[in-house]
């Protein structure tokens, strides 16, 4: 018999959740190491279409990172107080932002010769990849609310109903629909309208991963309903892939529509990569020297999140050209950036006081 979620968090570690969020963060920086089109000669060339290809592939990664979040924030086995949530947790992570905001804007203004105004400003707008912190904070602000719905099963499931089909079904069906010349197109564009402005959950893509999270992890798949979650998984991904590649095609350019965090089969791939990896790994017994290393490499998955731009933009600079950008070469360059982080993130945890606060 497999421990529930619940026994695990009991145990005082839910080792799927630490496995997952390893593999997350390896993930985000294979995102960030897919070069654009622009280097490859354009959304035509095949050297492109199979790094996007291979880009798709890691796409649930981030909706994960926010599911994980709500598994763990979520849970009503977690101790909860809002003195805690805002002192220990929101600070934190508000204080880690400001010192890596911070240190991204005095390179970025070392670089570029640029003066204080422009780090003021690159300062409050954070680095590219820092848009997730301003979503997790506002998650956790928000996190008393939805503790109080997802204590009630039906509404949890009415939510995530509402969410699905108002936030992923009809705006990806739309998107879809508006790429052909329709008869009576001004007919669909008031529908689409009308159904844009009817949605009550317009925006809260981040909120519905962070909800779903909770659900998924606290809930019993049977074998029948896992095997259907993880085709439609590998269907997301096949769609996404072969929408992109299309859809990039026809319009000459670069086209996030298939496979950004609002699209639905990057859903279907978060939710059933996060099923498999809780159902897989649900008997994970590790020995104590594996459990060591597992839990630094997953408590060292944020700090690799705000570290390997960094890292990415310094080597980039010190090399004379790009490296052959073909999947195994990007593969091979996102392991060697994730590699060099690592170590200098579990260098910067250990630094008394400030370790735990900018990591």
């Amino acid at each position: 018999m497999t421990p529930s979620p619940s026994s695990a968090i009991r145990s005082g570690r839910l080792w799927p959740l630490d496995l997952l969020r390893i593999l997350a963060a390896f993930g985000v920086v294979v995102l960030h190491t897919t070069p654009l089109p622009d280097v490859l000669g354009g959304v035509h060339s095949a050297q492109w279409q199979a790094a996007v290809s291979l880009s798709i592939l890691f796409r649930w990664c981030v909706p994960v990172f926010f599911m994980i979040s709500g598994a763990l924030f979520l849970s009503p086995e977690r101790p909860f107080s809002m003195h805690r949530l805002y002192k220990k947790t929101i600070l934190r992570i508000s204080l880690s932002f400001l010192f890596w905001s911070a240190l991204y804007a005095l390179v970025h203004c070392l670089r570029t010769g640029k003066g204080k105004w422009t780090f003021l400003n690159q300062l409050v707008r954070g680095h590219y990849h820092m848009w997730y912190i301003f979503a997790i904070l506002a998650l956790y602000m928000l996190t008393p609310l939805v503790r109080e719905m997802t204590k009630n099963r039906k509404m949890t499931q009415y939510f995530l109903l509402l969410g699905f089909v108002f936030t992923f079904l009809l705006p990806q069906l739309f998107s879809f629909l508006f790429l052909f010349p329709l008869p009576h197109e001004d007919v669909f564009a008031s529908v689409r309208s009308a159904v844009t402005q009817l949605n009550p959950l317009s925006g809260i893509h981040a909120l519905y991963y962070f909800v779903l999270g909770d659900y998924l992890s606290r809930s019993g798949i049977g074998k029948t309903l896992r095997r259907l979650l993880y085709l439609c998984g590998a269907a997301g991904c096949v769609l996404s892939i072969a929408l992109t590649l299309w859809h990039c095609g026809a319009i000459g350019e670069i086209s996030a529509l298939f496979y950004d965090v609002s699209a639905l089969p990057v859903l279907m791939m978060a939710a059933s990569v996060f099923v498999f990896f809780r159902e897989r790994f649900s008997a994970f017994d590790p020995s104590p020297r594996a459990a060591r290393i597992v839990t630094e490499l997953a408590a060292c998955s944020f700090g690799v999140y705000l570290l390997h731009p960094l890292i990415m933009e310094s080597m980039q600079l010190s090399m004379p050209c790009s490296p052959l950008l073909i999947p195994p070469a990007i593969l091979a360059w996102a392991l060697a950036v994730y590699l060099i982080s690592l170590p200098l993130c579990m260098l910067l945890r250990r630094i008394p006081h400030l370790g735990k606060i900018i990591l």
